[in-house]
């Protein structure tokens, strides 16, 4: 299994009991970051920490949510 076929996102979700919509995926490789889109998981396309985190926030204020730092 390898990315950006499903079963290895459908392998992790079974494996560790997860939701798609409840994970952020990211990657450096955008075909990896559209198939994981695809298959209903939160993506973020990697260039910067600046904008990984941003997104990040993003989607966790969606959901009510906030990252602490420790």
């Amino acid at each position: 299994m390898v990315k950006p076929d499903r079963d290895i996102f459908d392998y992790l979700l079974r494996t560790y009991d997860l939701q798609a919509e409840d994970i952020i995926f990211v990657d450096d490789h955008e075909p990896n970051v559209v198939a994981a889109r695809s298959y209903g998981i939160h993506t973020h396309h990697f260039l910067g920490a600046a904008g990984l985190r941003a997104d990040r926030d993003a989607i966790l204020d969606g959901r009510g949510l906030q990252m602490s730092e420790a």
